[in-house]
């Protein structure tokens, strides 16, 4: 276990030292920037931010600048404010342009998002629309088929209706039947009884006498 720790303390130092050696190296590369306006000598290391390309083309414009004012006369003590101003100036309608920029950007929003919201409005009316259409629809089709429902059960009342007067004739006729033939078999053995009754009777008659 402490040998372990010891070669993880070993590799950090070397990963640092490495580091540094690298860090170091790259001051070694980046060479100040020197430049001399108006007499006076300047010097710029350049950055991450402010590169050496940067730089040179900073210090173009401003010896452009100064030899502008100097080509016109200017008093060299003079000409660093009127170069300050002159940046200044540039600044101020940069900074107006981008407001200009930023207020358009934001009437181009501003309308995009009246136009989205239009659109959205349009499409929820739409849709609102649509569903009602559907409703509507739907509660003409229950309707249809309440009323369907309505007739076939009327169909089948009347149906019912017709059935038990068929079966109430039917019983009708079928007591009427059954009355008809009781009657037919009380003649039937009625006849032959009284028959007998009266050979009954002679038979007494003749005995007595």
């Amino acid at each position: 276990m402490h040998q372990e720790l010891t070669d993880a303390n070993r590799y950090e130092k070397i990963q640092k030292r490495g580091s540094e050696l690298r860090m170091q190296q790259q001051e070694h590369e980046i060479e100040p920037i020197r430049f001399v306006i108006l007499g006076m000598p300047y010097t710029i290391k350049p950055t991450e931010d402010l590169t050496a390309k940067d730089i040179d083309q900073l210090v173009k414009s401003i010896k452009e600048l100064v030899d502008s004012y100097s080509h016109k006369g200017y008093d060299e003590r003079r000409i660093p404010l009127l170069v300050a101003f002159h940046i200044a100036d540039e600044k101020r309608q940069l900074q107006a342009l981008h407001d200009n920029e930023k207020r358009e950007l934001q009437a181009l929003h501003a309308d995009e998002k009246r136009q989205l919201q239009e659109v959205y409005v349009d499409e929820k009316q739409h849709l609102q629309e649509a569903h009602d259409d559907e409703k509507q629809r739907l509660q003409e089709a229950q309707a249809d088929g309440n009323r369907q429902l309505q007739e076939e059960n009327r169909q089948l009342q009347n149906e019912k209706r017709e059935l038990q007067a068929l079966h109430a004739d039917e019983k009708r006729q079928l007591q009427e039947t059954q009355a008809d033939e009781h009657r037919r078999l009380q003649e039937a053995y009625q006849l032959p009884l009284q028959r007998l009754v009266e050979k009954l009777q002679l038979a007494i008659e003749e005995d007595e006498a």
